[in-house]
């Protein structure tokens, strides 16, 4: 049966339905859980039918419901509710009650739609459930919400302007080192991490900590700062690992002249990451 076939089907089933029923879910609950309650509202409304030997069609837009739905995996981490759907779903099965999970894109023809979107909208006034449904979400956003507010707040911290310039996202986005799952060796994430918030173990920083007598890098004799700049795109000491790391970045950005020149710029892509361990490895070893 195909959609426009699955669409007329419970347009005629649905002719005759003249009423809702509408749930009030917490606050904090996520879309998923929403969905999920939903499915399981209508499985109870079957049940509650008490009729046997009957066919039933749940349709719902939720694709990531109804692939949980359809997934054998049992962990900590799937939806409380998932679990309570398919127990519901297998007692209806032993009264000969078959039920079938259809996905429609956003209900795309089929009739009740509006009814179901009007019914939701004179139940947002009422208050909310007393369930902490999702409350652990809430609070993450929360807490990142807050961290923002002091991180553009505190201009007082030294290196902020440099860390800012090298982070340069949303404070709410994807941290980097989500893109790296599989390496799992400390020194990688705390050697970046180091490079982009410009607190690293070369004379530039350690003269601004009191720590070195000197800025100026000791593998050289060019009387610049010890800089991350200088040591990836100057030092002379390093020529030949240079050459092998603007090899990588010329596989990277696809030309020479695309390859930025300077620490900054190449820290804003994370594909540049483990070359630029690798050269600092290779290199002064910061840590």
């Amino acid at each position: 049966m195909d959609l426009n076939q699955l669409a007329v089907t419970v347009n005629e089933a649905l002719t005759d339905i003249n009423k809702g029923v509408g749930y009030k879910i917490n606050k904090y609950a996520s879309i998923f859980t929403a969905e999920a309650t939903a499915i399981l509202f209508a499985l109870k409304h079957i049940k509650e039918k008490n009729q046997l030997d009957q066919n039933w069609i749940i349709v719902s837009d939720s694709m990531s419901v109804l692939k949980s739905l359809s997934s054998s995996k049992i962990n900590a981490n799937i939806n409380y509710l998932i679990f309570a759907i398919k127990e519901l779903w297998w007692e209806l099965s032993l009264t000969d009650t078959d039920v079938k999970f259809v996905w429609v894109p956003s209900h795309i023809g089929v009739l009740g739609n509006e009814n179901a979107d009007f019914l939701a909208r004179t139940i947002v006034n009422m208050s909310d459930p007393s369930t902490g449904t999702d409350i652990i979400s809430s609070l993450k956003k929360r807490m990142i919400g807050n961290w923002g507010k002091h991180w553009y707040c505190c201009t007082e911290i030294e290196n902020k302007a440099h860390a800012y310039s090298l982070l340069d996202v949303p404070v709410n986005s994807t941290p980097w080192f989500c893109k790296f799952k599989n390496i799992v060796h400390r020194k990688f994430y705390t050697t970046i991490t180091r490079m982009r918030i410009g607190h690293y173990c070369l004379n530039f920083h350690l003269h601004r900590k009191n720590i070195v007598p000197s800025p100026y890098c000791d593998r050289c004799q060019m009387q610049e700062a010890q800089s991350l700049d200088h040591i990836i795109f100057d030092c002379p000491s390093f020529g030949i690992q240079r050459l092998m790391l603007m090899d990588e970045l010329l596989n990277i950005y696809g030309a020479p002249n695309l390859i930025p020149s300077t620490v900054t710029d190449l820290l804003k892509e994370t594909t540049t990451y483990m070359s630029l361990y690798k050269f600092v490895h290779n290199t002064v070893n910061m840590l």
